[in-house]
């Protein structure tokens, strides 16, 4: 799972940083925000991945199966993702000024994509496991991908574009 927290954080940041610059024309800010989003997002998606694990476990091992858990921990393990993409987004658009305002709509993007995965997930997909840190099947695992990706892109560049 820490790997696949990893990737989406890299390819996320990567993507936004390379959506900024095209909507510059700069490949010098292309380099910064493509290198800065696929670092950190690479990073900052794999690095909380094990405190959080651990938690949790300790956490159902309590009580299983609680709806405010899987939404916490799901919002742990994605909004570092969203940070990441927003600090992309901004660079890519060689606008350093604007990197609160890209990293909080990133935020907000995916806080809305986590909540919309747990209520859709748990509805289309009742014994998928949606609750837990992955779920059993691919559709569910794809929606929340797309969710957060689509999110996360969303509010930075939505939040970016207010800031001007």
């Amino acid at each position: 799972m820490a790997v696949r927290t990893a990737l989406l954080g890299a390819l996320l940041g990567l993507g936004a940083g390379l959506a900024g610059a095209c909507a510059r024309k700069s490949f010098r800010t292309a380099i910064l925000g493509a290198t800065a989003g696929l670092s950190v997002g690479s990073l900052i998606g794999y690095v909380p991945v094990w405190p959080l694990m651990a938690v949790y476990t300790r956490a159902e091992d309590a009580g299983p199966g609680e709806l405010t858990r899987a939404i916490l921990l799901h919002l742990g393990l994605w909004l570092p993702v969203g940070a990441a993409a927003g600090l992309g987004l901004a660079l890519g658009l060689g606008s350093p000024r604007r990197i609160p305002a890209a990293v909080l709509g990133g935020l907000i993007g995916v806080a809305l994509g986590t909540l919309g995965y747990e209520v859709l997930g748990s509805m289309i997909y009742p014994l998928a496991e949606t609750g837990g840190p992955v779920a059993l099947e691919w559709q569910p695992r794809l929606l929340a991908t797309l969710l957060v990706a689509v999110g996360a892109a969303g509010g930075a560049a939505a939040l970016v574009r207010s800031s001007k």
